[in-house]
């Protein structure tokens, strides 16, 4: 079953951020693994800067409310991680969880706490196609 994480998933969330950082092939944070500070973020956003949707043992998805660049009183809900288990990745886990963070996302659009919500894609994401789940390409993020 796929809900909004608590306080009580901390621990199983901070595993799987772990194994979404060994996946994601960015060399600039696999030294990284403040645990206070991730366990600052998680508190914030469960406390409704965010979400989090998990699939106890499987997977989850995060997303922190943050305002605009361009103006403060401007939200947007930004996707930070979203990972499954590998052996679940073939089946409808994944997509749950990522329907489950757009449904969210657009009720908050719906009732004005955001302006717009954003989705990343890693080298390794699987290649979905985005435009059909109504996103628009923006701009590529390029790290050195």
């Amino acid at each position: 079953m796929i809900r909004q994480a608590n306080k009580y998933d901390k621990t199983e969330l901070i595993e799987m951020l772990r194994e979404f950082k060994k996946e994601s092939q960015i060399q600039q944070y696999q030294h990284l693994d403040n645990v206070e500070y991730i366990n600052e973020l998680l508190d914030t956003i469960i406390a409704g800067r965010g979400v989090i949707f998990i699939k106890p043992n499987i997977g989850m998805i995060i997303g922190l409310i943050s305002p605009t660049v361009w103006c403060n009183k401007m939200h947007g809900l930004y996707e930070l991680a979203w990972w499954v288990k590998p052996e679940y990745r073939n089946g409808i886990t994944g997509y749950r969880l990522l329907k489950a963070y757009i449904d969210y996302a657009k009720q908050l659009k719906q009732d004005g706490k955001i302006k717009l919500f954003t989705l990343s894609k890693l080298p390794n994401t699987p290649n979905l196609n985005y435009e059909k789940l109504g996103f628009v390409k923006t701009d590529e993020n390029w790290m050195q």
